[in-house]
């Protein structure tokens, strides 16, 4: 049996194009590995992501540890989709987040029995760093 290796020129060009159209109006912040790689990602299935010019990936980064349910699971998407259609901002309370944040308080050690939900990953990583108590 003999294999083909293929040459991949990461990235490909329609990544690279879309890659430098959005820096052109994206101000400072992106994350290393997105500004390392310049792909442009098309989709996401399982593990495995998909750029557009139709290279395939394993995610080992997972989204940077936040989609490390993998991507389009079908239950996943269909809750997803159920809840938008209701409503998509987590400002106030729901049923879902009241639920959730007790789920949290009961399975987290000790007294950390609070929590607090952050849209800016610079308050969501110190908010994780220290905790919160009651």
């Amino acid at each position: 049996m003999t294999h083909t290796l293929r040459r991949l020129q990461i990235p490909g060009p329609k990544s690279k194009a879309l890659f430098d159209a959005e820096s052109a109006y994206l101000a400072p912040g992106t994350q290393s590995v997105a500004l390392f790689s310049q792909l442009s990602i098309d989709r996401g299935e399982g593990a495995v992501l998909y750029d557009v010019d139709g290279n395939r990936y394993i995610d080992l980064l997972a989204g940077v540890g936040v989609a490390s349910l993998g991507y389009a699971h079908p239950k996943y998407v269909a809750a997803m989709q159920q809840q938008i259609a209701r409503v998509h901002v987590g400002s106030f309370t729901t049923e879902h987040r009241a639920a959730l944040v007790k789920l949290l308080a009961e399975l987290a050690p000790g007294d950390l029995n609070r929590s607090q939900f952050y849209s800016r990953r610079r308050c969501g990583w110190r908010s994780r760093a220290r905790g919160t108590r009651k």
